[in-house]
Parts: C-alpha cells; structure tokens; sequence
C-alpha cells in the first residue's frame, strides 16, 4: 500500500475536508459553538492510541464516525457520502489501519493551500 495513492483518494480527501473547517477555522467554530469539536477530536485522538487501536479499534471508528455526524448536522456545506463512510470502514479493517487513521487526522488539521 502506497500512502501517496491513500493521499490522493478521493474518500480521503472529502473525509478530511469535513473535518479540517472547523480544525482550521475559530470563526467556523464560534458560529457552530453547540459542536463540542475540540472535545470530540480529543475523543477521536484519545482512541488512536496504539494500545487501545490495538485492542478495540471499533472505538476508534466510532468515534470518527460520531465526529463526522455531529459536524455535518451542524453545517450543511460539511458533508461526506455512504462511499466516503465505507471506503473508511474498509480502510480501517486492514493492516495499515494505524497509520491511515494517523495520516487523515494529520491531513485533516492542516491549513487549506492554494494551488
């Protein structure tokens, strides 16, 4: 698995997209206060350890997806698909699932570049 190929996916990237406005942005945050986001990552972040990915990586998993939910009830414009969903499902039931998990939330929380 080449992780250039995960970085240009396109699952990868709208899932990412979700999550970097409100990481990126303290106006987004201020006008969507009602979103526990900065507790929430914590959640996501807390259960990426190896020891607990290790062991319950339904964890994990669940709380992304929670992260995702509560961000895109909030704000129409954040929005992923089923595909994008599954394709992170699929992703996180194989042996590089550590590594992708910590490569899309280190995607997710860099600033948007111009090209």
């Amino acid at each position: 698995m080449k992780y250039s190929s995960i970085l240009q996916n396109l699952h990868f990237r709208n899932l990412a997209a979700v999550i970097r406005k409100p990481h990126t942005s303290s106006e987004w945050r201020g006008k969507y206060s009602q979103v526990p986001f900065w507790k929430l990552l914590k959640g996501v972040e807390n259960a990426k350890t190896p020891q607990i990915f290790a062991t319950n990586r339904a964890e994990f998993v669940g709380r992304f997806c929670e992260l995702l939910a509560k961000l895109a009830s909030a704000d129409l414009h954040l929005q992923y698909t089923t595909e994008d969903l599954a394709w992170f499902i699929e992703m996180m039931d194989n042996e590089h699932a550590l590594p992708i998990a910590s490569l899309l939330l280190a995607y997710a929380s860099a600033p948007e570049t111009q090209s």
